[in-house]
């Protein structure tokens, strides 16, 4: 199966840029993307990302040089180098990823419905 063009939609989260790779329209509303870059100390509240889905759950994929935190609902996971988070996903779910003294590259698929 092929993908469709990217169809990129980007939006402001607390200064940090959210680039939408593949919309909630996608797959019959099963599958979204997001992406961005938080520079060295910055966060990101993905709950606060506009236009989320109603997603079952969350695959976040956090790359850095240094270190980052996920923190989620009161569990916090110290990532370095590379690490993928699987969690259950609701429109009340609180999760914010911080960087720590170097920039890092977060992904966030949301599936389910």
């Amino acid at each position: 199966e092929s993908l469709p063009p990217r169809r990129m939609q980007r939006d402001l989260v607390e200064g940090i840029a959210v680039e939408r790779v593949f919309g909630v329209d996608y797959k019959a509303a099963t599958l979204s993307v997001d992406e961005a870059v938080l520079p060295a100390g910055g966060r990101l509240p993905i709950h606060a990302i506009p236009g989320l889905p109603r997603a079952s759950e969350l695959l976040l994929l956090v790359r850095t040089d240094t270190k980052a935190a996920v923190t989620a609902d009161g569990s916090t996971w110290n990532v370095s180098g590379q690490q993928a988070l699987w969690l259950p996903w609701a429109q009340d779910t609180r999760v914010t990823v911080a960087a720590g003294q170097g920039a890092c590259y977060v992904l966030l698929g949301f599936a389910g419905k």
